[in-house]
C-alpha cells in the first residue's frame, strides 16, 4: 500500500500501541510511519493537533490515517 499514491499514517491507541499490537505490526510489515503524538499521561490535544498535523503535512504524497480508540 505504501510507496504507491499515498503514504499510510497510522494513530496509535491508549498509551502508544505497543510491539505486539496490530498498528506496529502493520508499520513493520508495510513500511507505515507512526504519528508520534506525545504524553499519554498528560495529554494535551493542542500537542497532539500540532504532531498529526506535522506527520502529514511532511508526507511527500496524499496520506491515509489509520487509528483506533
Amino acid at each position: 500500500m505504501s510507496g504507491g499514491n499515498f503514504s499510510v499514517i497510522t494513530v496509535p491507541g491508549l498509551y502508544g500501541s505497543g510491539f505486539t499490537h496490530w498498528q506496529s505490526r502493520w508499520e513493520k510489515k508495510f513500511g507505515y510511519e507512526r504519528a508520534e503524538l506525545g504524553s499519554w499521561h498528560q495529554p494535551s490535544p493542542k500537542e497532539w493537533e500540532d504532531a498529526l498535523s506535522s506527520a502529514v503535512s511532511s508526507a511527500m504524497k496524499p496520506v491515509v490515517l489509520v487509528g483506533h480508540s
